[in-house]
């Protein structure tokens, strides 16, 4: 029987991290975007849908998941002391992210069946808002945190990799986004 070093992650925790990353990314719109196909629904007929969108696929079935548990894995390393004004930052600047992404598309009719006019979202768009904070919110909280042990020499070699990993896998997100527009 194989014995676990003191500062392993359990599998387990990154796995459930991973799948809820799915679900609520990909899992929800995409799972929507199958029903208003069964269902016929016009708003799918007349607009761009989650599927269509390599950015869905490729971003928030796999590339979120992967960065949410190598985030995790820090973070459950780190055994971090949350308070009051260690969560102020990540949700203030979260949700001011999301507000920025969701503004842009606004302002550049940048319509889809989540906001079908500009300006005007749905129950999904609003969804997309509130998910994408917490997703940011999340990724603020691992920065933070990141930056404070990284000040004081706590971080590791295997650390240093998976933010490595992390930051390829946003860049690669990004221009799978930008693709998926122009």
């Amino acid at each position: 029987m194989q014995t676990r070093k003191k500062n392993d992650v359990d599998i387990g925790l990154l796995a459930t991290t991973a799948l809820i990353t799915f679900a609520a990314a990909f899992g929800v719109s995409g799972g929507a975007n199958v029903w208003m196909l069964i269902t016929g629904n016009d708003l799918i007929k007349k607009h761009r849908a989650t599927l269509t969108f390599r950015s869905a696929w490729l971003g928030d079935g796999i590339i979120l998941p992967v960065v949410n548990a190598l985030m995790m894995r820090s973070l459950a390393r780190w055994k971090p002391q949350l308070s009051k004004n260690s969560l102020l930052v990540p949700a203030i600047g979260g949700s001011a992210i999301s507000l920025m992404f969701h503004i842009g598309q606004g302002r550049g009719g940048l319509v889809n069946w989540t906001m079908p006019k500009p300006w005007r979202w749905n129950l999904l768009g609003y969804y997309h808002f509130i998910y994408m904070a917490t997703q940011f919110s999340y990724m603020l909280l691992y920065l933070t945190q990141l930056a404070g042990r990284w000040a004081k020499g706590e971080i590791t070699d295997k650390q240093k990799r998976d933010l490595a990993l992390i930051a390829s896998c946003m860049a690669a997100f990004g221009v799978v986004l930008y693709t998926d527009y122009y």
